[in-house]
């Protein structure tokens, strides 16, 4: 997911956290919570995808509204052997869904992309389904998770390219929340199929992995 987020006046790069603002524009509710409280990282759609995080809230929910992430790594190897012979070396292409000026007649007004995260190679049905799998290894075992409680004037650092995150929104939009981000750009992707994974690095794994 890539956010759409106001600018810091005459600080190019710096995104301000402000849901309040962003509510006068779409309205979250319960059911709806909006796009930070999900399951996400940022710029994926770019040639060189976010690197690390910088994020900085001086106002924080004073209950409730916790940061989760979740283990790249982890997810990983959660998968058996055999299954992550089947995703190495794989590639996924996702289409930002926001939208942008022809440059060739920016009159025109802007266009939209329809969002999508096809595996390369397979059929959007195959795709769909390792994807969504995927997904489930991430979000469903706590034990690659971690839950941060903010407190005023908090920093969080985060690699984009080994995890993913998600705001809770249990508070339901009643507290204030406000901050500044600053995400730097990373080298492009590459695969390296005969790495070691994380726990083998560490001499942590058993038997069955």
């Amino acid at each position: 997911m890539s956010e759409k987020l106001p600018q810091g006046p005459g600080v190019p790069g710096v995104s301000v956290i402000w849901p309040a603002l962003q509510a006068t524009e779409v309205r979250p509710n319960f059911r709806r919570p909006g796009g930070a409280s999900r399951w996400h990282t940022y710029l994926v759609h770019e040639r060189q995808p976010a690197g690390v995080t910088h994020l900085h809230n001086d106002t924080v929910p004073t209950i409730e509204g916790d940061a989760l992430w979740a283990s790249g790594y982890a997810a990983y190897e959660k998968l058996s052997p055999n299954f992550r012979k089947i995703i190495d070396g794989k590639t996924a292409i996702y289409r930002s869904a926001h939208p942008y000026l022809d440059r060739n007649d920016p009159n025109a007004g802007p266009k939209y992309v329809e969002r999508e995260q096809p595996i390369v190679g397979l059929d959007k049905a195959e795709s769909d389904l390792i994807l969504g799998y995927l997904c489930d290894v991430y979000e469903k075992n706590v034990d690659i998770q971690v839950r941060f409680k903010w407190t005023p004037r908090t920093i969080a650092l985060w690699d984009n390219r080994i995890t993913i995150h998600n705001a809770s929104w249990d508070h339901e939009g009643n507290q204030p929340r406000h901050g500044t981000r600053v995400t730097s750009l990373a080298e492009r992707p590459f695969s390296d199929t005969d790495a070691p994974t994380r726990r083998q690095k560490l001499g942590l794994t058993g038997p069955d992995e």
